[in-house]
């Protein structure tokens, strides 16, 4: 049993489950569902549904908590350390994978990517052809690594028109 509530389970590309709770996230063996060995990881806030970049290394979750200065979780897979940066965004509704180092969060009806580097960047995307308040968004399923460096397509929901937008030519 858990100490609280989960907000949201998701198996990550290592095979590994990982239970997002507040101010946890637990990963787990599962074999055994116990908690690896350091998988007890302390975030600050509340974890949604993490995502995970294609080289596994992080694993990323909206902030569901509205009492935190951040709308996002970061978590170092391999060290069990998690950050929290200050990206000066509204609650984060929807984070999608863009490449190996960045995600698009949707916030308050708006499109971000989010730069993963160090300092972590964020700026407002201007997709062509889709208006303000988007209302949902998701990727198409390449996994970039190689020759396919971000995945293909964006898929924004606005009221009730979907709209589609080729990353590689439209950003």
């Amino acid at each position: 049993a858990m100490s609280q509530a989960a907000t949201a389970v998701t198996v990550g590309p290592n095979g590994l489950v990982y239970v997002s709770l507040p101010n946890e996230i637990l990963e787990l063996d599962p074999q055994t569902l116990q908690p690896t060995v350091g998988g007890k990881i302390s975030v600050s806030g509340t974890p949604g549904r993490l995502i995970f970049t294609p080289d596994g290394q992080f694993a990323l979750a909206a902030n569901q908590s509205t009492l935190s200065s951040s709308a996002l979780l970061i978590v170092t897979l391999t060290t069990h350390t998690a950050a929290s940066p200050s990206l000066g965004l509204p609650p984060i509704t929807s984070l999608q994978i863009l490449r190996t180092d960045s995600v698009l969060a949707l916030s308050a009806g708006t499109i971000y990517q989010v730069n993963l580097s160090n300092p972590i960047a964020v700026m407002q995307l201007e997709a062509s052809g889709v208006p303000p308040g988007v209302e949902a968004l998701a990727t198409s399923n390449e996994v970039p690594a190689g020759a396919v460096a971000t995945v293909q397509n964006l898929y924004a929901v606005n009221e009730r028109t979907i709209y589609q937008v080729s990353l590689a030519n439209d950003f």
